[in-house]
Parts: structure tokens; sequence; C-alpha cells
């Protein structure tokens, strides 16, 4: 992946220089990915300049370009930029590009305005709960990039058989963490043997595919625990699950 300017970027992202970032980013016009069978969205914080330039090394076929959690606000603004910057200049990939916003009344409807003439593959928004949530998010992407959902919160996942608007709606991703939490469930309740997780689960995967859109499963934490990842992803598959996402 060329990446012109390399030593200026690097300059101007650890200075967090916001106007020159701007002077650097011109829409270029991408050749979408399409594909709806990735299996492993890997996710990278996009304000970290050097995550970003190994996306095309990085043995993952689709990147999840993150604006949301771990990114501090102060970040935020560098790493809109980054995001848009390294669109502009992957015109055509094998990998699924897709940017995570924040919620859309925490400043994702601006990012998603900012990010439309960059075409990334797909939006992916956070903190959904009802229908109007996904028309409002639906009505400010330009056509022909899809609309990813996080499925994170008690109303989301209550809610999911009613998600789907239009067709737009392609993938929805199982924030359990989260879920738990709203639920007020403790999340040592998350183990591979546990009937709950068994019903969380099955029931997010049966309505994701009910509205047609890819059910993926929630990102495994401890990723030094390759013992208790393989039983995770042996409970996944056997349920019918065919992706997951990664850090």
């Amino acid at each position: 992946m060329f990446i012109p300017h390399l030593d200026h970027l690097e300059a101007i992202v650890e200075a967090k220089n916001i106007e020159a970032l701007d002077k650097l980013l011109k829409p270029m016009g991408r050749t979408q990915n399409k594909t709806q069978n990735f299996r492993s969205p890997l996710m990278l914080s996009a304000h970290k300049l050097k995550h970003l330039l190994k996306m095309e090394s990085i043995q993952s076929d689709c990147i999840m370009l993150n604006l949301e959690d771990g990114v501090s606000v102060e970040q935020k603004p560098v790493a809109l930029r980054l995001a848009a910057y390294f669109l502009s200049n992957i015109h055509q990939s094998s990998k699924k590009l897709i940017v995570r916003v924040n919620a859309l009344d925490e400043g994702g409807l601006e990012e998603i305005a900012f990010l439309n003439p960059y075409r990334p593959d797909a939006i992916r928004i956070p903190k959904v709960r009802t229908l109007k949530d996904v028309q409002t998010a639906a009505g400010a992407l330009d056509e022909g990039i899809e609309l990813h959902l996080s499925i994170e919160t008690k109303e989301a996942f209550a809610n999911l058989k009613e998600l789907q608007f239009e067709g737009r709606v392609k993938a929805v991703y199982l924030g359990i963490l989260d879920l738990l939490a709203d639920l007020g469930m403790d999340q040592s309740l998350l183990r591979p043997d546990n009937p709950t997780v068994h019903y969380l689960l099955s029931e997010f995967l049966i309505n994701a595919r009910i509205i047609g859109a890819l059910p993926i499963s929630f990102v495994y934490q401890d990723y030094k625990n390759m013992a208790e990842f393989k039983q995770w992803i042996k409970l996944e598959k056997m349920m019918g699950f065919r992706a997951k996402g990664c850090v």
C-alpha cells in the first residue's frame, strides 16, 4: 500500500494538526468491496497510524476502522480524518473496509456526512435502539454504502427483527458485554457452557437471519487464552455462526 505524504503525515498526526490533515484529504473514488461472506472483522483504532499502515498485511478479510470506544474525545477528529485519508488511498481492496462511527447523537451523524465522499464499504452504527435510529442512519448514508448495526442495548436486542429498513442493513454485530451490562447481568456469565449465553447467541443469530443480515458474534477479549477462544469458535460454528469479531 503506497501512502503519499507519509513522513509529513506522521508529523501532523503527532501534532494533532487537524487543519493540515484536512489539506491532505481528497476523495479519489473507490471500487467498493460488496462481499457478504467476510468472517473476521478486525478492529483497528483509526487514530493509530502505525496500525493503519499494517492494514494490507494483516491476515483478516475485513478491517474495522474504529472511531468509537478506545478513541479519546481529543483523538476522534484525528481518527476521522485518518480513516478518510486511508480510504481515499485504497482504491480497491480484497478486504472489506468498514468504519465504526460514534453513536448518532454523539457525533455519528456528522461523521457519516464527512465519510460519505470517501466511500467506505460499510458504516457501523453503535447504540441503536429502534427502527427510527436505523432510518435516521440510512437517511444520512449515501446509497451504495452498507449499513451495519451494533446490537448492544437491550432495546436493540429485543427489537432486532424490526431493525431492517429497505434492505439497507447488511450485517449486525453482537456487543455482548455491553448487552449484559444493559440487562444488569454480570459479565462473569460469559462462559461457553452458560445456557443463558447460549440463548442470547441463538436469539441474535436467528433474528439476524430473519432480517437478512449477516450475524457477527462478539469480540473475544482474552486474546491470550487460545484454549477458551477455540471453545467459543467450536460452539459458535456448531450453532451456525460464520463470522466473529477480532482484536
